[in-house]
């Protein structure tokens, strides 16, 4: 039974499994990537079938659905491996006209058709301060973000080569996570991202001891059904995209000059008036419930969990704060799952942008960096612009007036706002002129409006897509080759044959799976489009195009390609198995019990995210945070065996990260050729690897750990 976008608590399961697969990722949960490119298209005229087709095989090949960024996501969690590259596009509604897509798969909203630029009266954006590529048509953004900056610009480039035949680029914008400590902050240096709608089961669970508000989201509040999709449950989401410049040097200054609010205990605070105009301090500290920051260093320190309902003076968190006037809570009723302002949320994904090339937060800059603004939502009329032009321009919370948001309202400003002299304490001694129009603290350089559709959609844009692809008869030859990239991706080239003549287009079908396979082999369909008409009858030879795994799964040990008739399964190489761009030969000592005790106490941390024996030879994945320095790595042994039965030795890396200060994750390979020092029949252990390394180990024979 399809969905009814009722549905909370998703998860990567029935009945959510056909939606997650069709669904672009960074909807219901952000793609957490430190590094985005943004590509905005236009397409050149005469090319809209060509563009179309290659939008489909890019849907096909790259785009990645919400059911394997979750994948991915648990994959991080549990073992620390990268996610890889997540690839997202969206179509405006000059897109959907230009690559002549049917007028009905067109999605309804006026705005969208509009477009935002035709939308300025009401949103009060100022067009003639937009960037000049913005004043051109955009047909297309796609969103290709990386954990490592190397890798984003070179899967950017990579996709800039493959569309230059058929899009001008009108655009490239980068995003970059800033972060103070490991919070992530916007330029002006405060704490952002804080309170966001969630659907995922896992996410909803923590925080099941909330007690006045709770971020729990229904799906139709950034789902609605695609009108192109191939499935029942085919969902796309609007996405506003604007580019807001920050003048930091003009908002600390402004700062600077707010009148002095002292603390619950009468002593002075330089930061509350700052905090009390925003609504948190820096350190994401809600000003509603502390006068002082609670020197907040990480994520899971932030708390969520107010309503303003037992804040009617506002002596606390002012009516006119920027997260107060953009999400006012119980300050206009209910707040349940149902409630108005529950279902009025944007599902904001932004990320900033540096193109001054300011150095974390140094300096105030006064242009050049800022937040690239997006947020996905069922309806671009009753959120985006509603919150834009009810609330943050005009200040209008249910009727009352509070005074324009002073960060990102626009507009004639004409509420005198107000700070208390004391926070807790009402009283109308401050006033407070701090008011984005006025100052120029933020500035809208240009934008659009989007639909992300559904992945099936995409995919049905290919040229002949109604042509029927079958699985080939018999599958004679797999070859796997690794590409020695950064990261490195898999070519995987396949041959085979066919029973008439008339077979074309041959290509490899990866399998979707809920969660990775156990044993590491992922699987394949190899099919083709199918002859029509009166045909050849002869066994005719068929070759898929090679299929580029870019960032393919650190577990990964093999691929296991169907035809109709048969299947075969290829394993990686050991000589080709190099994962990441890292790898090191161990040093081996062996040691006294003594000895080794105290090298384990001098152990800086990592952990083992992959460990196998290929023909004598130990290949250990090790991850740790560093990136300044080198870390070195040495296998270590204390010369017992067990007297269990079978006997059994324990290895153990010892790990110098020679004090690197920084925290990247990095992985690096690490391998040592067992025999040079190791002479034993007994099992080989290893420290931090729950398996037998030697139980399974591979001699000659295709097999994986």
């Amino acid at each position: 039974m399809p969905l009814t976008l009722t549905e909370s608590k998703i998860s990567n399961n029935p009945p959510f499994t056909e939606m997650l697969n069709d669904l672009q990722a960074n909807i219901l949960k952000h793609h957490g990537r430190n590094f985005a490119f943004h590509l905005f298209l236009s397409v050149k005229a005469g090319k809209s079938a060509a563009a179309k087709n290659w939008i489909g095989n890019f849907a096909t090949s790259k785009i990645t659905s919400t059911a394997k960024q979750l994948i991915d996501s648990a994959i991080r969690k549990d073992k620390g491996v990268d996610g890889g590259t997540v690839y997202n596009l969206s179509i405006s509604s000059s897109g959907y006209d230009n690559l002549q897509i049917e007028t009905d798969l067109k999605p309804d909203s006026p705005a969208f058709r509009e477009g935002m630029k035709n939308r300025s009266a009401l949103l009060e954006d100022d067009t003639t301060k937009q960037e000049p590529e913005f004043n051109n048509a955009i047909d297309v953004l796609i969103i290709v973000a990386h954990a490592e900056e190397a890798v984003a610009i070179e899967r950017k480039d990579n996709l800039l080569l493959q569309l230059q035949d058929f899009f001008e680029v009108v655009k490239v914008q980068k995003g970059e996570i800033l972060r103070n400590g490991k919070i992530g902050i916007e330029h002006f240096g405060y704490a952002d991202g804080i309170s966001q709608p969630i659907f995922l089961e896992t996410e909803v669970n923590k925080q099941s001891g909330n007690i006045l508000w709770k971020d729990e989201a229904k799906l139709s509040l950034a789902l609605v059904k695609d009108k192109g999709g191939k499935l029942a449950d085919s969902y796309g989401s609007y996405l506003v995209f604007r580019k807001l410049e920050q003048n930091v040097k003009a908002f600390k200054a402004a700062e600077n000059n707010l009148p002095a609010v002292k603390k619950e205990d009468g002593t002075d605070n330089d930061e509350l008036a700052g905090a009390m105009v925003v609504g948190r301090f820096e350190d994401g500290t809600e000003v509603i419930n502390a006068s002082a920051d609670r020197g907040n260093t990480e994520e899971k320190d932030l708390k969520n969990d107010f309503d303003y309902a037992t804040e009617a003076s506002a002596a606390k968190c002012p009516f006119h704060a920027h997260i107060r006037v953009t999400n006012p809570r119980a300050d206009i009723g209910d707040t349940g799952i149902d409630s108005f302002v529950k279902n009025v949320r944007l599902v904001r994904r932004g990320i900033p942008f540096n193109d001054a090339g300011r150095v974390g937060t140094d300096g105030e800059p006064e242009g050049g960096v800022g937040l690239l603004f997006m947020c996905y939502q069922s309806s671009l009329e009753d959120q985006f612009e509603f919150i834009q032009s009810t609330w943050a321009n005009r200040g209008d919370i249910g009727g009352h007036a509070v005074g324009q948001d002073g960060i990102i309202g626009q507009g004639t400003n004409n509420f005198q706002k107000q700070l208390p002299a004391q926070w807790g304490k009402s009283s109308n001694e401050n006033k407070c002129d701090f008011s984005n129009p006025g100052k120029g603290f933020v500035t809208m350089r240009g934008g659009e409006y989007f639909y992300t559709p559904s992945i099936s959609f995409l995919k049905s844009l290919t040229i002949n897509n109604t042509i029927m692809t079958k699985k080939v008869m018999d599958v004679t030859e797999v070859t796997l080759n690794i590409q020695k990239t950064n990261p490195p991706s898999l070519v995987i080239s396949c041959h085979g044959i066919v029973n008439t003549g008339g077979w074309s287009h041959g290509k490899l079908v990866p399998f979707i799976y809920v969660m990775p396979p156990a044993d590491g082999i992922y699987e394949f369909d190899f099919v083709a489009n199918a002859p029509t008409g009166i045909v050849i009858q002869v066994v005719t030879p068929i070759t898929a195009e090679d299929f580029v795994w870019e960032d393919f799964p650190a577990e990964l040990k093999g691929v296991k390609v169907y035809a109709s008739q048969n299947n075969i399964t290829e394993f990686i190489e050991a000589e080709k198995s190099e994962r990441k761009a890292r790898k090191s030969e161990m040093p081996f000592n062996k040691v006294t019990p003594e000895e080794l005790k105290t090298l384990k106490s001098k152990n800086d941390a990592f952990f083992i995210t992959n460990a196998f024996i290929w023909e004598d030879v130990l290949h250990v994945t090790a991850q740790y945070g560093g990136g300044c320095k080198k870390h070195e790595f040495q296998l270590v042994w204390d010369g017992t065996e067990s007297k269990s039965m079978p006997p059994q030795i324990s290895l153990s890396l010892i790990h110098n990260s020679n004090n690197d200060p920084c925290e990247a994750l990095v992985s690096q390979e690490l391998q040592i050729v067992l025999s040079t020092h190791i002479t034993t029949n007994a099992e080989i252990m290893l420290d931090g690897w729950a398996k037998c390394l030697s139980c399974n180990a591979v001699t000659n024979e295709k097999a994986f750990v």
